[in-house]
């Protein structure tokens, strides 16, 4: 009884890396291959950026269940490393290592005509090693939640918000940092269906906080999407 997807994404993006860090007691600092020492009270600030390739998203399964009053949809997606990746630099637009993720996805409707949506969706993915490093990635859970409303037939407007963990260690002889990553973010998201039903362009902006043991910052990104 489920409605049945497959979905390509391709990706080209721009990240920028800014540190600063005012050192309480002598010390080093290592971001990538840049590596400074400092003393007590002394700024350090390292930069990088990056244009290129971003990592490209297969999802072979993507089953959708349909009520009156809500969407529950189940999908596996492998993230290929196809986006510039370089061990050694502080930016880096790809991830550097394959991913493999399962979600479940539920949005409920308050109102029969559906142009009010509440949305949940448990993201759960397991990554292979890294490009060039004896490093395996942890996994991690991601919650994503948000509230949406259409304020047009064909423009649709939302509030957004997600929480994500590591859940298991780093390993490999490189992975000398046991603590485990975490971030959450808040934003915003607008969507205009160019075709209704066919063609759409989604803009969001996040801010993330209370990163742990990764960088934090402002994520935005522009999605065109084809319905075939």
């Amino acid at each position: 009884g489920a409605d049945y997807g497959f979905m390509i994404i391709p990706s080209w993006g721009y990240t920028s890396v800014n540190v600063a860090v005012q050192g309480t007691a002598s010390g080093t600092i290592k971001v990538g291959s840049h590596s400074r020492d400092f003393s007590m009270g002394e700024e350090v600030k390292i930069k990088g950026q990056q244009w290129g390739l971003g990592d490209l998203i297969v999802q072979p399964l993507w089953l959708d269940w349909r009520g009156k009053r809500y969407d529950v949809a189940f999908s596996y997606a492998a993230t290929l490393p196809t986006g510039a990746y370089d061990k050694d630099k502080v930016a880096n637009v790809g991830m550097g290592f394959f991913s493999q993720r399962l979600q479940a996805a539920t949005y409920f409707y308050p109102f029969e005509n559906k142009t009010t949506a509440f949305m949940f969706t448990p993201t759960y993915e397991w990554n292979s090693k890294k490009i060039d490093t004896d490093i395996h990635p942890g996994q991690t859970m991601t919650i994503e939640y948000g509230l949406s409303q259409y304020v047009h037939p064909r423009v649709e407007i939302g509030l957004t918000g997600y929480n994500q963990w590591q859940i298991t260690d780093d390993s490999g002889s490189a992975a000398t940092d046991k603590a485990k990553d975490a971030i959450s973010g808040v934003g915003a998201q607008i969507v205009y269906w160019a075709i209704k039903d066919r063609c759409s362009l989604t803009a969001k902006v996040s801010q993330e906080y209370a990163g742990r043991d990764r960088l934090e910052g402002l994520f935005e990104s522009l999605n065109f999407v084809w319905i075939f």
